[in-house]
């Protein structure tokens, strides 16, 4: 036991290993949430909390900027302007993160102790209210110039329907991502067009109040786009609308289909040209619209369809449904005939996360009526809980016939439910479990993130 006058040994670390400490405790990867801003505590970060333990730790933490390069701005909370001109000003010349909250209204004297600082921006985060705050908030970055801004996102949080809003007429050239959530851009400023992120949540569009347009923006105002994740509120997008995607750097795509029974997947689907595209999510389909998305090449209006570069292929569906407990006019599952290797001639993994029909799907893609597939060398699986049974039956007599034939198996990634049968160590089949956090990942398009 240490003596009375004995320094106590977290007191002794190293001051790398403090700031490692730190950076460790922040969320820099992590953006507030702010559907419940106004119930949730405020938190006490990581390295304020450090820099009131001692005075060596104050000294330490203090004086590295790069920890207090997240500055975070709620102007509906007493306080959080003069923590931020704290965080301004120990963050020196480091670039910086901005994250602004607003009420229905922001005053211009509210943000001048941010005019000096917009210069080192390298991400701005911007949830409001109304209309007239966003205004207030942009007036700045119209007369100063922002060289290191790489990612804008922009938050509707006042509103149900998408509000029209105008972006800065100037941004410096490093600019790459943009991410809107319930907006609707009255016009694309010319800067946008370096962009390689886009991500379009709850309606939000380009270019136009009709919300069919946005491909037709996509296609002819940003053609450097590599990750494009569009989240789709209904069922308008189909064969007769003529607007196609024409995308030739698209490596990663994530559409989801929101509030829709009958999410138009393939009509969607056959719209998009992008033969450079390695990564496909897809939430929201049911299983009886990917057996008809397998099947494409057998419809006249998407026989040319084919994703050729595609490696990785994912299905997840957010809600529990009963498709699979009967054929409703929603879910009509149709056998999978054709061969998958003509439409997916480089797919390598393929994930079924939360899908109706699972069972289904993987009988007809690699059981005793289908044809050899090796390219596909992970398999993903996690069942809607009430069919997990159905699943097991399905992968048991997939590994029964394909071992007849002597195929290889791929690799099966099961959820806990599958991964622990007593089946996979009696027969020798290698199995993995799948990790609740690549779950969360594929719901959350890990795929699109923009690392910077």
């Amino acid at each position: 036991m240490a003596s009375p006058t004995e320094t106590p040994p977290f007191l002794r670390l190293p001051d790398e290993l403090v700031i490692a400490i730190t950076t460790a405790g922040q969320e820099n990867h992590c953006l507030p949430d702010y559907s419940d801003w106004e119930s949730r505590p405020k938190r006490l970060e990581a390295e304020l909390t450090l820099s009131h333990i001692c005075r060596r730790f104050r000294d330490t933490v203090s004086g590295a900027c790069i920890l207090w390069a997240r500055v975070e701005i709620d102007f509906t909370r007493q306080g959080s302007i003069q923590l931020s001109q704290l965080y301004l000003q120990r963050s020196a010349t480091c670039k910086i993160w901005v994250i602004m909250r607003t009420g229905h209204y922001v005053e211009t004297q509210s943000i001048a102790h941010l005019v000096p600082h917009i210069a080192r921006i390298s991400r701005l985060y911007i949830a409001f209210k109304t209309y007239r705050a966003l205004r207030a908030l942009f007036r700045p970055f119209q007369d100063v110039a922002t060289p290191y801004l790489e990612h804008l996102r922009i938050e509707d949080i006042g509103g149900e329907v998408p509000t029209p809003i105008d972006l800065p007429s100037q941004i410096g050239t490093q600019f790459r991502s943009l991410e809107l959530k319930r907006c609707a851009l009255r016009a694309l400023p010319p800067w946008t067009a370096a962009t390689t992120h886009l991500k379009l949540k709850s309606g939000s569009c380009l270019d136009s109040d009709d919300e069919a347009e946005i491909f037709r923006s996509v296609t002819t105002r940003l053609p450097s786009l590599t990750h494009l994740y569009i989240q789709l509120q209904d069922d308008r997008y189909t064969f007769d609308s003529g607007i196609g995607i024409t995308l030739k750097f698209l490596t990663h795509l994530h559409l989801e289909f929101e509030d829709s029974d009958t999410p138009a997947l393939l009509s969607t689907l056959a719209r998009f040209d992008t033969p450079c595209l390695t990564h496909f999510n897809i939430t929201g389909a049911h299983g009886d619209q990917i057996a008809l998305l397998f099947n494409a090449r057998q419809h006249q209006r998407s026989a040319g369809l084919t994703f050729p570069a595609l490696t990785s292929l994912a299905f997840t569906h957010p809600t529990e449904c009963n498709c699979d407990g009967f054929e409703s006019q929603y879910a009509r599952y149709q056998s999978i005939s054709s061969p998958p290797r003509q439409l997916f001639p480089a797919l390598s993994s393929l994930a079924l996360i939360n899908e109706c029909f699972t069972a289904k799907l993987l009988s007809d893609l690699l059981g005793p009526h289908s044809a050899p597939w090796p390219s596909l060398r992970t398999v993903i699986v996690h069942p809607q809980e009430e069919h997990t049974e159905n699943v097991y039956t399905a992968l048991q007599n997939i590994v029964r016939w394909k071992r007849t034939r002597q195929e290889t198996l791929p690799t099966f990634r099961l959820s806990s439910n599958l991964f622990g049968r007593e089946f996979w160590e009696e027969n020798g089949v290698l199995v993995e479990l799948l990790g609740a956090d690549e779950i969360i990942r594929a719901f959350g398009s890990v795929v699109w993130a923009y690392d910077g």
